[in-house]
């Protein structure tokens, strides 16, 4: 049987210029630093759609803004946006 795509013709934007280079995670005091979202964001900026060769940022699946981290109670929230409503993948 033939897949058929929920949106075979996504709108694609062009990715945010903003990133930030790897850091340790360990400080030289054996402390571990705190998350933020930029760097949440670097990491998973780049996942490929499962249906599309674009990553889920040039989608808007996810954005920047959609990430909010609370390093101190260790949580991430990511907000995704389908990229139709009613997408089988969401």
């Amino acid at each position: 049987a033939e897949h058929v795509l929920d949106n075979p013709s996504p709108k694609v934007y062009q990715p945010e210029a903003q990133h930030r280079e790897p850091e340790a995670t360990v400080s030289e005091d054996d402390e571990r630093e705190a998350f933020d979202a930029l760097e949440i964001f670097d990491l998973i900026r780049t996942i490929k759609d499962p249906e599309h060769p674009n990553t889920l940022e040039q989608l808007k699946v996810t954005e920047l803004k959609g990430v909010s981290v609370d390093d101190v109670n260790s949580r991430i929230d990511i907000m995704f946006t389908p990229t139709i409503p009613h997408c089988s993948m969401s």
